[in-house]
């Protein structure tokens, strides 16, 4: 590991690049009522205090615009399912913003648990996710992520008048580093 003034600079030389080579174009996309792609959930869980109070495994979502959302690990039960979209409703400047979650976890009220209506795979949710967040500006000055302002669109790639999902997976493969996902 190199070191510079005393900062340790971690190897990432063991990470691979792309799970897939293969070029990857998206095309013909439509709009999509989110509603019709997920069930909406409200985030459940323990408090910020009562999460931050108790250390643990489980990952507990916050309204974080960083590290996924996630404020803390807890050993409180986990309230959601893995595989699903974190939406911020509310708060602390990330309203609007949205994450894929690969693990069980607990959340304030505060975030909005997206449960897809497929079988998603998680290439499949990390693209959604950063097309909810494109959003986001959608929500600011106070209008939080509620109510009717949950019944937005979102812009997907299509095959057959239906979200690409497999064009989607083999476009997040194609990326740099995606095999760390």
């Amino acid at each position: 590991m190199a070191e510079i003034v005393g900062t340790e600079i971690p190897d990432y030389s063991h990470l691979k690049n792309a799970k897939s080579e293969e070029e990857v174009e998206l095309r013909d996309w439509q709009v999509f009522n989110i509603q019709s792609l997920f069930q909406f959930e409200k985030g459940t869980g323990p408090s910020s205090e009562d999460a931050t109070a108790s250390p643990g495994e489980t990952p507990f979502i916050n309204a974080q615009k960083h590290s996924n959302g996630i404020m803390c690990y807890t050993d409180h039960p986990a309230t959601h399912k893995s595989n699903c979209i974190t939406w911020v409703a509310q708060g602390a400047g990330a309203s609007g913003k949205a994450f894929a979650q690969n693990k069980p976890f607990c959340s304030t009220a505060t975030v909005n648990v997206l449960v897809p209506k497929w079988k998603a795979q998680i290439e499949e949710l990390i693209f959604t996710a950063r097309i909810i967040t494109e959003s986001e500006w959608k929500f600011s000055f106070g209008r939080a992520v509620n109510g009717n302002r949950k019944n937005i669109k979102i812009s997907l790639p299509t095959k057959n008048g239906n979200p690409d999902w497999d064009g989607i997976t083999k476009f997040i493969q194609s990326c740099k580093f995606s095999s760390t996902v």
